[in-house]
């Protein structure tokens, strides 16, 4: 393997694996989820609610595709039920990715300094870094999606991969909801522009790969049409917000116009339009790109963009090389790389909360592809520049990777702890230390979910989980929330829950675990947890509870 390759895999899995379970803070609700359900399968071959090898797992009743889940089953086989055997996965797709974005460079390509390029980009890259260390869908579903494209590409001249390209093109699809859009508009895209070609020695094949995928994806399309897909669709679609009609009859109420026009130019098809032209645009901004990144604390390290500044120019020259067509390779890798570029910010664009950095991960190793030429072209440009030019290039560039580390490791794990319900790892130890000598457990349900982490930090074996009688509720949009089984309650200390209300209603011995500022001045503190930020995150106390006459 080349030395520099090697290099760049080891700088991909420095910023990948060096503190990755302080940096994001804790796990958040669905890493905790997908790492207790791995381990329930690896225990019992079932999920938390007892379904056997599900392709679809209940979860907190979103429905979680099942890819993360399985593929998390080794790590967790191998380092236990903890933060790291759950972001173990994720940081070893990551180098991997930075592995398959050469192997895909250097076949569109056919030049290794290109590939390379590529490499060392996604290496380094804040966007790709920060879902490397997150057990998050969309790192599995980039690795699939990458490893489905360079199949596709290799089997332009050997049609045998086309299966090898189907294969994880089936797998991405039950990965990752996002590219169950982007694939299909991707394949549609490449059997028009030619890159997949449907005449010859490969008709055969391919039309018997095509109807192969076509039966491998029917359990997708009957879980669609479902109530529980229709819902989860309904809850993310822009159209499910109630915005989305008000917007509608306040553009109505402010027109001149005669009373029919207002309704022929403001309607739901007419707005969907235009919102999602909106969505999509806002993902090349470079507010979203260059400067601030999500808005969403718990998708990018914030107070700087996805991609680092010096990316801009190499990516307006590369698209400027793309488009020039230069000779026969480049017209060739415009054919595979403009339509993931112009598609992979699709499904996002359709979803309420756009642009999504999760739902647009897709679209990274396009631009990744398209600056790889801006890197080459204006490498050689520089090359004939004062040695003080090019040193302040190479000083803003090192400045600019100097700067993210920084955030990644030394500001982000303390600044926006609180974010990621920094603490339930330490107050579950708490509690289970007084598991024995308490009757019940109250917890509070502020930082949502709290029952996943009570099962993942307990690692409470999942046959007596399963024995238990686990009440919940699920509320009108089909989200399921447990708020009780053995000793514990989870519970917003409202109504008859508040602290005075458990003391006097409910006997014997309580432990209550509430957030800040819940339990009344008079009840002694037995424990009390503050996130690195400072904030107070959990407050706890033991009360003997009595029944008043």
């Amino acid at each position: 393997m080349n030395k520099i390759l090697i290099l760049i895999l080891l700088v991909a899995a420095l910023f990948r694996f060096v503190g990755v379970t302080q940096s994001p803070p804790a796990l958040n609700w669905d890493e905790a989820s997908i790492g207790y359900n791995a381990y329930s399968i690896l225990k019992t071959g079932k999920d938390e609610w007892g379904e056997f090898l599900p392709l679809n797992f209940r979860a907190f009743g979103e429905q979680k595709l099942p890819g993360m889940i399985y593929a998390s089953i080794p790590g967790i086989a191998i380092f236990g039920l903890n933060d790291f055997g759950v972001r173990v996965t994720p940081a070893l797709l990551g180098v991997l990715s930075v592995y398959l974005i050469y192997l895909l460079a250097y076949k569109i390509f056919a030049k290794k300094e290109l590939a390379l390029a590529s490499a060392f980009l996604l290496a380094i890259s804040p966007w790709a870094v920060h879902f490397s260390r997150v057990a998050f869908e969309a790192g599995l579903a980039l690795a699939l999606t990458l490893l489905s494209l360079y199949f596709l590409v290799l089997a332009g001249s050997k049609p045998k991969y086309y299966w090898l390209s189907l294969i994880f093109a089936i797998f991405a699809l039950y990965t990752y909801n996002s590219v169950r859009i982007l694939l299909p508009l991707l394949l549609f895209a490449y059997l028009i522009n030619g890159v997949i070609k449907f005449t010859g020695k490969t008709k055969k094949t391919l039309l018997l790969v095509l109807v192969v995928g076509f039966v491998l994806s029917l359990p997708i399309l009957f879980s669609l049409a479902t109530k529980e897909g229709r819902v989860r669709w309904g809850t993310l679609s822009i159209m499910s917000q109630k915005s989305f009609v008000d917007d509608i009859a306040e553009s109505r109420g402010y027109t001149t116009l005669p009373s029919i026009l207002p309704r022929l130019i403001h309607n739901k098809p007419t707005h969907f339009v235009y919102k999602f032209l909106h969505n999509y645009i806002s993902t090349f901004s470079s507010e979203f790109l260059f400067l601030k990144g999500s808005s969403n604390t718990q998708r990018s390290v914030q107070e700087m963009g996805l991609l680092y500044l010096f990316e801009l120019p190499l990516l307006v020259v590369g698209l400027f090389e793309l488009g020039s067509k230069g000779g026969s390779k480049i017209s060739k890798a415009s054919k595979i790389i403009m339509p993931f570029f112009l598609l992979a910010p699709v499904p996002s664009a359709l979803t309420i909360d756009a642009p999504s950095s999760v739902r647009t991960l897709s679209l990274l190793p396009a631009l990744i592809l398209v600056e790889s030429l801006g890197f080459m072209k204006l490498t050689r440009w520089f090359a004939g520049k004062k040695l003080v030019v090019r040193a302040v290039v190479v000083g803003f560039v090192l400045w600019s990777i100097s700067y993210f580390a920084y955030k990644l490791w030394f500001v982000y794990p303390k600044k926006y702890a609180d974010d990621w319900a920094y603490g339930y790892k330490q107050a579950y130890s708490w509690v289970y230390s007084q598991y024995a000598s308490v009757d019940n457990i109250y917890i509070t349900s502020k930082y949502g979910e709290p029952h996943i982490f009570a099962l993942f930090y307990g690692q409470i074996d999942p046959k007596l989980y399963h024995s238990y009688d686990v009440k919940y509720s699920t509320d009108p949009l089909g989200w399921i929330h447990v708020y009780s089984f053995d000793k514990f309650h989870f519970t917003g200390f409202t109504g008859l829950e508040t602290p005075e209300e458990i003391q006097a209603r409910i006997p014997g011995k309580n432990l209550l675990l509430t957030s800040f500022a819940i339990l009344p001045n008079d009840l002694k503190r037995d424990y009390e947890l503050k996130a690195p930020n400072w904030k107070v995150m959990f407050e706890g106390t033991l009360i003997d509870g009595e029944v008043s006459n």
